[in-house]
């Protein structure tokens, strides 16, 4: 193998230590590229500034449960009559926005796919629906992805 590689080790609580590699550009080109997005991220919360001027002791946490998404959820349901709207009303009935639906074409089975993204939404409210999504009869097959925008 030729050149240089870079990598990250990420310790999580979930999944274990999740490794990503790439090629790189070498250490001093890295750690600057590295600090440059760090100081970006920085940047983009409105709520640094604020943040940094308490002391360590009045820095409050939110609870994860608490913080705010849009997500992304891919369901296989019956093609069936009156499914849609069941899905709408699950969402209306947590108070939760849709910003978007699409229902593809059949699979197997008499499933079709149905892809929505939420409005912005609590995680507990997010895990609440998936919950719900998994105890539906006609929803077979439910996933979810967190959606993070700047």
């Amino acid at each position: 193998m030729q050149g240089v590689r870079n990598g990250i080790e990420i310790d999580t609580d979930l999944i274990g230590k999740i490794h990503v590699t790439g090629s790189g550009a070498g250490q001093e080109s890295t750690a600057s590229g590295l600090i440059s997005d760090i100081i970006h991220l920085a940047g983009s919360n409105k709520d640094h500034a604020e943040v940094v001027s308490k002391s360590s002791n009045e820095i409050e946490i939110a609870e994860f449960s608490q913080i705010s998404f849009q997500h992304y959820f891919y369901l296989e349901v019956d093609d069936n009559p009156g499914v849609m709207a069941l899905i709408t009303s699950l969402m209306a009935s947590h108070n939760i926005g849709i910003e978007t639906i699409i229902q593809k074409d059949e699979l197997a089975d008499n499933l079709v796919p149905v892809f929505f993204i939420t409005d912005l939404c609590e995680e507990l409210k997010a895990q609440e629906i998936l919950n719900k999504f998994k105890n539906t009869d006609v929803i077979k097959k439910v996933k979810r992805i967190r959606v993070e925008a700047d």
